[in-house]
């Protein structure tokens, strides 16, 4: 997390609204005379991100000025080369208390605006979010990050378990024993598995020397063997697309020859088609007179029988 910006107004010493940016140096110091607001700028940050201050999570009233009837916190910070805002506010009641607002920000570059996170405008889920995205609670917060006055000995003073609690806390030790454990469970799958081929190569007799060179020398011969018998496959191969070509080549010589038969059958009959097709010719030059005399003839029996008649 990367402080950029804390905003105030009516919390605590700042009745006016003041604004203290933390761009541009990596280093900032704020410096004062005591009393003039220097470690409220922190306890704006913590009651931003966590809504909790110095005096615990209680008694929030107290942190409006006694000028003001509410106040206003936003931070604004960078996690992850992302730009985040959380804004809380308070108001006094009537009852002497006060009731408070609370919501985090994402900026969107799609419309250089604040777009408010889902569900943080309640206290349960800002605070994981909180938690999520910065990854510290506030004890760890202020036990490591931010050193309240008067508890800087929080981390020395805490027994072994506290001190490992905060310290887990800080760089998420979580997250590590997570992967310890998925690596565990790695390690004996492999473990298995290997105790597994272990016992099968166990159950594998032993080959001498002899043996060896013997299998060696009957692997060469098998392998000149597939070699001459690949040979002799490619060559059977051959043959059969040769015995296909001829196969196709003697279907059409028959082809022919059948064809050739029939040429020579009609030539055999040339001679007699030649002369039916000149006595065809002779009787097509004849055929009209044959028809005149034909109807001569039925005129000459039709006279006759008008004669007779």
């Amino acid at each position: 997390m990367i402080p950029r910006r804390v905003k105030l107004r009516g919390f605590l010493s700042y009745k006016n609204e003041q604004e203290i940016s933390f761009e541009g140096p990596r280093l900032w110091m704020l410096a004062g005379t005591n009393g003039s607001g220097k470690s409220t700028i922190f306890d704006a940050v913590t009651f931003a991100l966590f809504g909790q201050h110095r005096g615990g999570g209680q008694q929030l009233v107290e942190l409006i000025n006694k000028s003001s009837n509410d106040a206003l916190v936003e931070f604004e910070f960078s996690s992850d080369n992302k730009r985040y805002m959380i804004k809380r506010t308070l108001k006094r009641d009537k009852h002497g208390g006060a009731k408070g607002t609370q919501n985090a920000y994402r900026w969107s570059e799609e419309i250089s605006n604040w777009q408010a996170i889902e569900d943080t405008n309640l206290a349960g889920p800002l605070r994981a979010w909180v938690k999520d995205t910065i990854g510290l609670d506030y004890e760890t917060f202020t036990a490591s990050i931010l050193l309240l006055q008067g508890k800087s000995e929080k981390l020395l003073d805490s027994t072994p378990s506290g001190r490992a609690e905060v310290l887990a806390g800080i760089v998420d030790l979580e997250r590590y024993q997570k992967l310890f454990e998925k690596a565990d469970a790695k390690r004996k799958t492999l473990k298995s598995k290997l105790d597994t081929l272990s016992d099968q190569l166990k159950l594998i007799p032993e080959v001498s020397p002899m043996e060896f060179l013997v299998a060696e020398n009957e692997m060469v011969e098998a392998e000149a063997l597939v070699k001459t018998l690949e040979e002799e496959v490619e060559t059977l191969r051959n043959l059969e697309t040769t015995a296909k070509l001829y196969a196709e080549a003697s279907r059409h010589a028959q082809e022919l020859q059948n064809r050739l038969q029939t040429y020579q059958n009609i030539l055999a009959q040339s001679a007699d088609l030649e002369a039916k097709y000149r006595r065809w010719l002779e009787l097509k030059t004849v055929a009209p007179h044959f028809e005149q005399i034909s109807e001569k003839e039925s005129d000459r029996r039709e006279a006759e029988r008008k004669a007779k008649e």
